[in-house]
């Protein structure tokens, strides 16, 4: 009866961990009035991950205690997965990153000193803003259902399509092409006639199935590429539809950066059929039920709800693992763990770098981070990492006058007037880059754009750009990269101005520094 009464608890234990179910149970513990954290009020993830180190006395003695880093792990994974309840923070991941530490920490007792610093300079800031919605929550079993059923359908369309059959398509279509509207402007029909014909013969290309199969094959490439995978985790229905929508109103960004075939415009029309109606999407209430108002039975109809944003300095250590919930290949990504580099997670341990997480509404929502570098004409400089989805949300800020004066921005804009103000290097220039290869939290394409890079200043060079840390030469001695991580930077350092993409880097356009903190409504400190 004991041997029977152990295999049960042992059976229901690996029922629990199984992962559908444990997603059904994480699932559960969500279903709480939107835009209210049950444990805000009671208990501060940070400060517990804290006092979890504090019973340390250095790194080492963490690195030698398995129940102490079991504890850490369990309270990390509570904290990073807040954001998102399909997105995991993986035990193998953590575990790879200790193996690493455990042998740095034994060559480099400056590596283990700059681990445990609990020196992380800037104040927390907090400011609250209504975002703009479609009023809807998300069913994330259905949305994934719906999700993976689509690239099931949309590879099943081209599975019979090789590289050489999609190529032929192309030309031949573009020939096509080309010998209609060679036709069509001999005609001697009328004006009226040539229309209806132009209209009549693309329509005609857009049935057409070795085109409709090109289409299928280049939206499904690019869905399942590694930077896009966050689309498929996404449990939040506004960053659902806006990604729907920026996808559908541009669907060339489907096609490959070396595409050299010239594009017909039905095979952009067929793509853009592909990818789902938002409007139609949201006609599903089981899948996307309308958003009630926190602690109500009312209906949220309206365009917009309250969220309070803090960004918060943290100890450097905790940084260290934000690029494994990140997805980073780089610096854990359970998926590339042969790319893991210590020249990418350690960063957060470098002298003056720094990283602060930025939540919503007390939920995690990722990370920014700046690092120091010397050798530059323009005097010191610090590049910036922003991995936060959420900037790219349109928010309503209110006037600190006069709550029903409204202001339609985007969330970037607004936090970084207010980054700017509380930055303890506000002397130094922060710097961006056009690389796209860690765009893995889908918002770098949106920076871009911005007129906070857009109307920067460009830099004449970057090679001369090396970190202040020396350390992170021994670091590089030590534990070299790996042949496939050295794929993706050049130097001594993984940053975004050296990863090998980035052709255009420029110094970011900065807000008048006699703003203060009355003028943006944002509130400092705790």
């Amino acid at each position: 009866m004991l041997q029977l009464r152990f295999l049960f608890i042992r059976l229901f234990l690996a029922f629990i961990e199984y992962a559908p179910v444990n997603n059904i149970l994480k699932f559960a513990s969500q279903f709480t009035p939107r835009g209210i954290d049950p444990r805000s009020s009671e208990r501060n993830p940070l400060a517990e991950l804290d006092a979890i180190m504090d019973k340390a006395v250095n790194l080492e003695h963490f690195l030698s205690d398995l129940n102490l880093q079991e504890i850490y792990f369990c309270e990390a994974r509570r904290y990073f997965s807040s954001r998102n309840v399909s997105r995991r923070f993986p035990r193998k991941s953590f575990n790879a990153i200790i193996v690493q530490m455990k042998v740095l920490a034994h060559e480099l007792p400056d590596f283990s000193s700059a681990c445990w610093t609990k020196n992380f300079p800037g104040q927390a800031f907090t400011f609250s803003a209504r975002e703009q919605n479609c009023g809807r929550n998300v069913n994330p079993f259905l949305w994934r259902i719906y999700r993976f059923k689509w690239i099931d359908d949309l590879k099943k369309k081209s599975e019979s399509l090789s590289d050489s059959d999609m190529e032929s398509t192309l030309i031949s279509t573009f020939k096509k092409v080309q010998e209609f509207e060679r036709n069509l402007m001999r005609a001697s029909s009328t004006r009226v006639q040539k229309k209806i014909e132009h209209n009549q013969f693309y329509v005609s290309l857009t049935q057409d199935k070795a085109l409709q199969k090109t289409a299928a094959r280049l939206l499904h490439q690019y869905l399942t590429q590694a930077q896009n995978q966050i689309f498929f985790e996404l449990i939040d229905a506004d960053l659902i539809i806006h990604y729907l929508n920026e996808l559908r109103q541009e669907p060339g960004k489907v096609l490959p950066s070396d595409f050299q075939t010239a594009v017909p415009k039905s095979l952009l029309s067929i793509i853009k059929n592909l990818i789902p109606r938002p409007i139609e999407l949201l006609a599903d209430q089981s899948m996307f039920p309308v958003a009630l108002e926190a602690g109500s039975k009312t209906s949220n109809h309206s365009s917009s709800r309250q969220s309070t944003y803090r960004t918060s300095p943290v100890r450097p250590f905790h940084a260290i693992w934000s690029g494994i919930f990140g997805k980073d290949c780089l610096a854990g990504d359970p998926d590339h763990l042969s790319k893991l580099t210590a020249a990418r997670w350690t960063i957060a341990v470098l002298r003056d770098t720094h990283t602060e997480f930025v939540e919503r509404n007390g939920r995690y929502q990722g990370f920014i981070r700046t690092v120091p570098l010397q050798g530059s004409m323009h005097g010191p400089l610090r590049s910036l990492e922003i991995w936060v989805p959420n900037m790219a949300r349109c928010v309503l800020i209110s006037h600190p006058e006069d709550s029903d004066d409204l202001s339609r921005r985007f969330l970037f804009a607004h936090w970084f007037e207010a980054w700017e103000l509380q930055n303890p290097h506000r002397n130094q220039r922060h710097i961006m880059s056009s690389s796209k290869i860690i765009d893995n939290e889908r918002v770098k394409e949106f920076l871009l754009a911005s007129p906070v890079y857009s109307q920067g200043v460009a830099l004449s060079t970057s090679e001369s750009l090396e970190p202040v840390d020396q350390l992170i030469h021994e670091i590089n001695r030590i534990l070299p990269a790996s042949t496939e991580a050295k794929e993706f930077y050049t130097g001594s350092i993984a940053i975004d101005v050296t990863l090998k993409d980035a052709r255009d880097i420029r110094v970011l356009r900065t807000f008048p520094q006699e703003a203060s903190a009355h003028s943006t409504g944002f509130k400092m400190g705790p």
